[in-house]
């Protein structure tokens, strides 16, 4: 067959399943059709037959026998005869919003990150070497198909291999990792998982029909030939012939089975993370097993004719394919290379999207958390995600082509499978046994896989030729007692045997022994509590306390809590979508309890994101109870475990759910009815209460929305919580969304002067406010305003600030009228000062001039009457020295006041001219001379002038 057509056939399989999957996701019914089909679930779970199952099954069966008959006996067993454990899963997801099988146990017990980090540490090594076996199998079928297999061939099957992983990304990523949620149902993957499940169980039945009753007449002519080509192939069909090995070996195959039917990633999540309808688990207890006995009617008969044909054991592996090539029905090879490429790729993409889930959340984000970038990291985390798929399925294509068809790849199955089955004790002690915790658990099962490594998954590599046979021949130190396949002497038991009987020996006496050593901490007696009890219907009744909060504080400080992970929208989404999901969306005060629900959903929520072990982290229950908050909880609850009188670990093992239960609920009823009576008269104040805070806050609302001033919330980080339309349109932005979600460094983005923002805070924290701050800002479009602000702190009760509420104004023309007065205030001082200077100038110059002439000038203050200023002509004709007659009045004057009469600088003489007169001076002489008075200014105040000439000499 050319590799063109089986190129083709390929891309078109894909194609259709693409196409199914895209339509399911964009089609609401069919969605819900999906989500609804208790079949559709049960066909999904049939991820559990891999290529290397669909192949590998007809091989080992060939060349060991029925052996291969315990991996799906086991599988079925565990949804038969396990169906609690699988619905109890299923309810414990539901209420905590697991992920992934490392997220499950990290929520039972303290120190979450430790126990997650190991239990996906351990799902790493033991399942990437798995998915590299499906790609090893995709390509190698493929080189069996081809007409004329070489170097050539081989290369183009290599890029065959890139470009079928390049597909399984992008189909994994669009319809298993679109959204941020890994807890949401992927109904697009589950319906294309469920074709593959038909599609692979269709092509194995036809190839085991036409084998058997076209190639040949039917089960009894198929072992006759066998066996007259392989006499040993009678002993195929029987333990006995294999002595106590084989029963080990089948026995040690079923019980992993059993475990890996549940435990490994890809069936935990398919089985329980995709589960939407617990009674689904249900059809699954019959459905599921009569699925792996159809898959497997035609496995040994397969493996016979395989025999019968001649085809050589050591190709028995590819034996479903080459019969249909050997007996000439290509068309036939064709479909069954489709089966088992389905049932490669759809372990391929769960087990990619599942590893990548725990990778990222449980070692990526606690690595981004102790960095101190998970603000940064944390906001890509679906990027995040995408490429650790796209790794997971490109490292698993690298390492089957690196290590070839070694002892390792080939025996990588039940490896997987052993891996799988150390995570059975603490599985089961965290459903159905209160007393463990984080030491038991953690303690086992890093027993266990310390103890598969070394005795399983070492000898692998050994056998591989990686490492020196030495330690598996000798053992380490030449210690024959702990050779890894043969620990402690027990020569007896196979390889497998050995291994599993060590590891679980090792992991349930610690899991057991570290249990009763270690007390629980008091969030583990919570949890086990609510993990052993999920499927109880019983009912505790309402708790209430006295206690109420402000819910809508309360929202705004877990939405400030959240904003550094998930960004200031996704968080208050986050939050308002669980206060809508609890019935809480319209009130406001309510009690502490329903805060608590409201906190527990927000935590689950989170949960469903990063894992719950770093929502734990994230999320510090003391930074959103107060003590008295607590404490409020802590005495109702107690008062309910008080009216029943009974502890809490036996609660619910005795209470009779048909009689005493009714009991309760009675007595319980009667205490309602003394409550609601007790209480009329304050719920009828409460409603006024209520009535009038919600008309305050719709006024509220219409003030916030409607005022003229910028209102608005921001961290102390530099976000902005909330704003008004008003003040989006003061910085001028489209709405106030657009604002809180384009402006993320309010120092660096706003402030023309950062230093601003700095000075702003170190007022609000001295002062405790900061009123009619004026601070320079950039507008949306880098043009620069003033406003006022006025900034007031919000601390919690620990006195950590919150965030900031203010009132912004714009001053932008107030200040450009103060920056355009004091340029006009500098202008006005500029020009007085130079008026003045001329006016000295011109008061010299006076002075000057008067000193120079010979007659006498004397200047006078026209209100006042007194002498301002006098020549030196003045100081001789009136005998007295100026500096006596400055300042003093006229009158006082002997010269200007003849015979003790009238002032002779009368302002009535003003402009008459000169007139002839006599002065007498202050020495009593007598001289005649002309006089005549004037108007002017002195220094700005009126003033006069008189004028005395001497006229001729004295008499």
């Amino acid at each position: 067959m050319s590799l063109p057509v089986i190129l083709l056939t390929v891309l078109a399989y894909l194609g259709v399943l693409f196409a199914l999957a895209f339509l399911v996701e964009h089609n609401e019914r069919l969605c819900r059709a999906v989500q609804r089909n208790p079949y559709i679930y049960c066909l999904s779970i049939g991820i559990y037959c891999t290529s290397w199952t669909f192949f590998g099954a007809v091989g080992r069966a060939a060349n060991i026998g029925v052996d291969v008959l315990a991996v799906f006996l086991g599988a079925s067993l565990t949804y038969t005869a396990a169906w609690l454990v699988v619905r109890k899963l299923a309810a414990i997801k539901e209420s905590f919003k697991t992920t992934s099988i490392a997220d499950f146990l990290s929520t039972r017990y303290s120190h979450p990150q430790l126990l997650a980090g190991l239990v996906t540490f351990i799902c790493l090594l033991a399942i990437m070497p798995y998915i590299a076996l499906q790609l090893k199998s995709v390509i190698s079928t493929t080189m069996v198909l081809m007409a004329r297999p070489g170097s050539e061939t081989q290369t183009l099957g290599q890029d065959i291999g890139q470009i079928l992983c390049l597909l399984m990304s992008v189909f994994t990523i669009l319809f298993g990792a679109r959204r941020i949620d890994p807890t949401e149902r992927h109904q697009g993957m589950i319906a294309a998982i469920a074709i593959q499940s038909v599609v692979k169980l269709a092509a194995i039945l036809a190839c085991g029909f036409f084998v058997v009753f076209m190639v040949h007449d039917g089960f009894a002519d198929v072992y006759q030939k066998a066996l007259e080509v392989n006499g040993n192939a009678m002993f195929l069909g029987s333990l006995k012939a294999r002595g106590v090995q084989g029963y080990l070996t089948w026995g040690t195959m079923f019980l992993m089975s059993m475990c890996a039917g549940l435990f490994l990633p890809r069936q935990f999540h398919v089985a329980v993370v995709e589960n939407s309808d617990l009674g689904h688990t249900r059809t699954a207890t019959w459905f599921f097993p009569l699925y792996l006995i159809a898959f497997n009617v035609f496995v040994m008969p397969l493996a016979y004719a395989g025999i019968a044909a001649r085809l050589p054991l050591s190709a028995a592996d590819t034996y479903v394919l080459t019969l249909p090539l050997h007996h000439g029905n290509t068309g036939l090879a064709l479909f069954v290379f489709i089966g088992g490429f389905s049932a490669a790729i759809s372990m391929i993409m769960i087990s990619a999207m599942t590893t990548s889930t725990m990778f990222v959340n449980h070692l990526l984000l606690p690595l981004f958390s102790r960095l101190g970038i998970m603000g940064t990291a944390g906001r890509f985390l679906l990027q995040w995600r995408w490429a650790s798929i796209v790794g997971v399925i490109f490292l698993g294509y690298l390492f089957a082509q690196g290590i070839g068809n070694s002892y390792a790849l080939v025996s990588i199955g039940l490896i997987s499978f052993a891996a799988a089955t150390q995570f059975a004790p603490a599985f089961l002690g965290t459903l159905f046994w209160r007393r463990t915790n984080f030491a038991g658990a953690f303690g086992g099962l890093l027993a266990g896989f310390m103890v598969w490594f070394y005795t399983l998954l070492l000898p692998a590599m050994i056998k591989s030729g990686w490492i020196q046979t030495d330690l598996l021949e000798n053992g380490p130190f030449g210690i024959a007692l702990l050779r890894p396949e043969a620990l402690f002497g027990l020569t007896e038991f196979p390889p497998l045997a050995n291994s599993l009987f060590w590891s679980l020996f090792f992991n349930v006496c610690l899991f057991l022994a570290l249990t009763l050593a270690f007390e629980q901490t008091d969030r583990e007696k919570q949890v086990a509590e609510e993990f052993v009890s999920v499927l109880d219907a019983s009912s505790m009744g309402s708790l209430t306390t006295d206690v109420e909060v402000d819910l809508d504080q309360k929202t705004l400080q877990l939405s400030g809590g959240l904003q550094m992970q998930l960004g200031q929208g996704k968080a208050v989404d986050m939050v308002q979508a669980c206060r809508k999901k609890l019935g809480l969306g319209d009130t406001r005060q309510v009690d502490v309890v329903d805060y608590a629900r409201l906190f527990r959903e927000v935590e689950r929520s989170l949960s469903g994101v990063f894992g719950y072990a770093m929502a734990k982290q994230v999320l510090k229950r003391d930074q959103y109870f107060t003590d008295v908050e607590q404490r409020a909880l802590s005495e109702g609850y107690g008062r309910i475990l008080a009216r029943l009188n009974l502890p809490p670990r036996k609660l619910l093992e005795r209470i009779d759910y048909h009689e005493e239960r009714e009991h309760m609920l009675e007595e319980h009823g009667r205490e309602l009815d003394r409550k609601i009576r007790e209480r009329d008269k304050a719920l009828a104040k409460r409603k006024a209460t209520e009535a009038a805070l919600k008309a305050s806050e719709e006024k509220f609302h219409s003030i916030f929305e409607n005022a003229l001033e910028g209102i608005f919330q921001s961290t102390p980080e530099g976000r902005f919580l909330t704003a008004n339309p008003a003040m989006a349109s003061m910085l001028g932005y489209g709405s106030p969304q657009h604002l809180v979600e384009t402006v993320t460094d309010i120092s660096r983005e706003l402030y023309v002067d950062p230093n601003q923002r700095k000075e702003l805070l170190a007022t609000l924290q001295k002062e405790g406010r900061a009123r009619e701050f004026d601070v320079e800002l950039y507008r949306a479009d880098r043009s620069k305003m003033w406003m006022g602000l006025h900034l007031y702190p919000k601390y919690d009760d620990a006195g950590n600030l919150l965030y900031m509420e203010g009132i912004g104004v714009d001053i932008t023309r107030r200040k450009l009228s103060e920056q355009g007065l004091k340029r006009y205030q500098d202008h006005l001082e500029d020009l007085m000062a130079q008026k003045s200077q001329e006016a000295q100038n011109q008061e010299d110059l006076l002075g000057e001039i008067l000193g120079c002439l010979d007659a006498g000038m004397v200047v006078m203050d026209r209100e006042a009457n007194t002498v301002l200023k006098a020549n030196e002509a003045a100081e001789r004709l009136l005998g007295t020295e100026r500096a006596n007659i400055v300042g003093l009045p006229c009158e006082a004057i002997p010269g200007l006041t003849p015979d003790g009469g009238q002032c002779i600088i009368d302002a009535s003489e003003c402009g008459a001219g000169l007139r002839e007169t006599t002065i007498t001076s202050g020495k009593g002489r007598k001289i005649p001379v002309l006089q005549c008075v004037l108007e002017t200014r002195f220094q700005g105040d009126p003033a006069l002038v008189l004028v005395l000439v001497p006229h001729k000499k004295e008499a």
